[in-house]
């Protein structure tokens, strides 16, 4: 995604919070559904371009620093 890759996850809570709209998903174990999608992203230059432009901004949310300056809130509010 950060390299501006079209993205396709399983629709799992994680991945639904982190990559929101920014990323196709399917349901993790549905093999025809993943398939599908590949083919549809193969095919569809609008929907792939539209997540390709996407996922560099979104991935940019998202850093190391940020990660452990909250993780460093947390152990404060705790201490």
């Amino acid at each position: 995604m950060a390299c501006g890759a079209p993205v396709i996850a399983g629709r799992i809570p994680s991945l639904q919070e982190t990559l929101g709209s920014a990323a196709r998903l399917v349901e993790p174990l549905d093999v025809d559904a993943l398939a599908k999608s590949i083919i549809e992203m193969l095919e569809d230059k609008n929907q792939r371009e539209m997540l390709v432009a996407a996922g560099p901004t979104h991935a940019g949310k998202f850093s190391w620093e940020k990660t452990a300056r909250l993780t460093l809130d947390v152990y404060h509010q705790l201490a």
